[in-house]
């Protein structure tokens, strides 16, 4: 058995550390992990990664890559190799910037009297619609009608259905006026 962990959101955390399952007793031998620059270093989109742990299952994986895949172009290697040499408080400072946009958006929801959950980490921020509420149907109304944008949840696999996700990717006083449209829209 090869547990093969994608955890780009690592460093995506509000308060303490993540653990890798790297840290775990006989994990070299079963696990492989995966990281992405996307997250941590904001290089979305210049696809540039890493894979750690089981050296075998990572030959494996470079074997299977590499008629079918292609390097990144030197300059984006030479970003991320720029980006692992930040100091770590660097992306800690980033962190307690979505923290910040996390805590505006749920404390104007909580204030106009819709609970949430205040996600520990990520970039994101997921909303349970009331019972029977259609996720799609609601993020196209919120759209429509509050000029908000969200994700509804289904995209991410049957478990999100009547969630949708807000992006935590706006200021502090956008996402707090988006919670109260949606709010709104809820009442």
């Amino acid at each position: 058995l090869l547990i093969v962990h994608d955890n780009p959101y690592i460093d995506m955390v509000y308060e303490g550390e993540a653990v890798s399952p790297l840290t775990l007793e006989g994990a070299l031998e079963r696990t492989v992990e995966l990281f992405s620059f996307s997250k941590s270093f904001h290089m979305g989109g210049f696809r540039l990664g890493f894979a750690l742990g089981n050296s075998g299952a990572i030959a494996a994986l470079e074997a299977a890559k590499a008629p079918v895949d292609f390097n990144q172009y030197l300059g984006i290697q030479r970003m991320g190799i720029a980006a692992l040499r930040l100091p770590p408080d660097r992306v800690l400072r980033d962190v307690q910037v979505f923290r910040g946009r996390r805590d505006a958006l749920v404390e104007a929801m909580e204030g106009c009297g819709v609970p949430v959950s205040r996600p520990k980490a990520s970039m994101y921020l997921w909303l349970k619609l009331p019972d029977g509420m259609d996720d799609v149907r609601f993020a196209l109304r919120a759209v429509e009608h509050a000029g908000v944008a969200l994700a509804p949840g289904r995209g991410f696999g049957p478990g999100g259905h009547g969630y949708v996700r807000f992006a935590l990717v706006q200021p502090p006083e956008v996402l707090a006026e988006a919670g109260r449209r949606i709010a709104a829209l809820l009442d």
